[in-house]
């Protein structure tokens, strides 16, 4: 369950989860919010229909619909209009446009689930339990007032500890006490922290201070994922330039979709509280049972054997195969995707997005008819490989 909601200029959400390796960030993009109008008073029964037709031709708006809702705990149902929306910062300009149209006087017209939080709303609206399954480690660092607008910090608390000096002291002093601490969770007086830490350390050239919480600091991240993540710190190191990290983000990709990435190198170790019968269960409920019917009878995995899970395009649910057994290809795409995901954790300091980092990939790759195909043929039998322990 996410303890946390994060949440883009461009409408993408992210939801943290603590797992056994950290907190972990899921993006999702199929997020809209909503807001409901409905009559302040049930009495005189107002035709929402212009103000649908208003919200329908609006560019934030996703889509509308006539619902039954109750407005208030003594009114029965009534029809009020939902309007699903396209950035979460855009309920409440949206919803005061309800009472500036001269067809409904303003007195006549309330908006419902307008005044919330993005996190409460978030959860409400998707039905997300925040709660932690588990308690979550914390470490607080805090600047003072005098700091906050300051583009190197002179001053710094590192969980309780007043810490002054260069900047090579106060990142010396954040790093040893993530080494000390291995927190679950930052909890920053002011959101410029991070991204300040982060300046002062490409300035002053602290390399392992960037990478703790990202890709290649989990352990579920395939060595892959992880080797080229390091690559993509040192490039930018080195250069300061986003276009050598996408370079090595762009031979990555090559090398993946032509196939010679070993798959040990892939190799995604997940580790589960369930006993591993259970595990195994549901790996064959989605879709081992047909591998089963096939290859006979096979026993759970035990701790450290690796289950992979193999995609066909023609099947979308996902195969398993042990360990021991052969795998022709893998998944591609999956591992680019998990690329674009761990160059976005170097690069969105300097403001660079997935949907920036695609582009530049999209435009840099030139089409090969030969590469093409042997690609399609690949990835018709293409696997993902996880290791549960």
């Amino acid at each position: 369950m996410p303890f946390s909601i994060g949440f883009f200029d461009d409408g993408r959400v992210l939801e943290w989860e603590a797992t056994a390796d950290g907190a972990v960030a899921t993006e999702l993009e199929d997020y809209t919010p909503c807001f409901y109008v409905a009559a302040r008073d049930p009495a005189p029964d107002p035709d929402l229909t212009t103000l649908q037709s208003v919200y329908d031709q609006h560019l934030g708006v996703v889509a509308t619909e006539m619902v039954a809702r109750r407005p208030g705990f003594r009114r029965d149902e009534e029809a009020v209009l939902v309007v699903d929306i396209t950035h979460i910062d855009r309920v409440t300009p949206l919803a005061r446009q309800a009472r500036q149209l001269s067809d409904y006087p303003v007195a006549d017209l309330t908006c419902f689930n307008v005044d919330f939080s993005r996190e409460f709303r978030y959860c409400l609206e998707t039905g997300t339990n925040p709660t932690p399954a588990s308690e979550l480690s914390t470490l607080r660092l805090s600047v003072p007032v005098t700091e906050t607008c300051n583009d190197v910090y002179a001053e710094l608390s590192v969980a309780g500890d007043t810490v002054t000096g260069s900047p090579t002291d106060i990142l010396t002093a954040v790093q040893g006490a993530l080494d000390a601490h291995d927190p679950d969770v930052l909890v920053c007086s002011t959101s410029e922290i991070v991204p300040t830490l982060y300046e002062m350390a490409t300035d002053a050239g602290v390399d392992d201070f960037k990478i703790r919480g990202i890709e290649a600091r989990q352990r579920s991240t395939p060595p892959f994922i992880e080797d080229i993540q390091r690559d993509c710190f040192d490039r930018l190191d080195a250069t300061r330039s986003p276009d050598a990290v996408l370079d090595s983000l762009q031979d990555a990709i090559e090398r993946l979709h032509a196939g010679t990435v070993p798959v040990e190198q892939l190799v995604e170790r997940n580790r589960f509280s369930k006993p591993l019968e259970e595990i195994y269960a549901e790996y064959t409920e989605r879709g081992g049972a047909e591998e089963d019917s096939r290859a006979g009878p096979r026993r759970p995995p035990r701790t450290g054997h690796r289950v992979r899970s193999r995609r066909r395009r023609e099947e979308p649910r996902e195969q398993v195969a042990l360990a021991h057994e052969e795998i022709d290809s893998y998944d591609a795409s999956y591992y680019e995707a998990q690329l674009v995901r761990a160059v976005e954790s170097v690069l969105s300091p300097l403001g660079w997005d997935p949907k920036n980092i695609q582009r530049e990939i999209a435009e840099t790759r030139e089409p090969n008819l030969a590469a093409f195909t042997e690609v399609e043929k690949n990835e018709s039998t293409s696997s993902r490989v996880q290791e549960i322990c």
